[in-house]
């Protein structure tokens, strides 16, 4: 259902956030730990397509790069109760 391929995420220069994430997952709970600045948000970022990896990886799911066509996982996304944040909270701003 979810492969990650070789997902790497730089911040500048000196800032390697992800470095070369492999892994495949498919249904069920899946717990993601490790200590404060480990890359765990920036990982769920990019899965959640809010933001791009820095280098060729390749996100996919159920066999489409999202990475390329993030309307994939966000249809998913939308479709389907409690996988996530609801689509209307992804678009709210802060008005001051």
């Amino acid at each position: 259902m979810l492969e990650l391929r070789a997902v790497t995420k730089h911040f500048g220069k000196d800032v390697r956030a992800v470095d070369g994430v492999t892994l495949s997952l498919g249904q069920g709970v899946v717990g993601l730990i490790g200590h404060s600045g480990a890359g765990k948000s920036t990982l769920m970022g990019m899965i959640a397509t809010l933001a791009r990896p820095s280098s060729s990886s390749q996100i996919l799911f159920d066999g489409v790069d999202i990475v390329r066509k993030p309307d994939a996982i966000r249809r998913w996304r939308q479709a389907s109760p409690g996988a996530g944040a609801p689509s209307r909270f992804l678009r709210q701003r802060c008005i001051d």
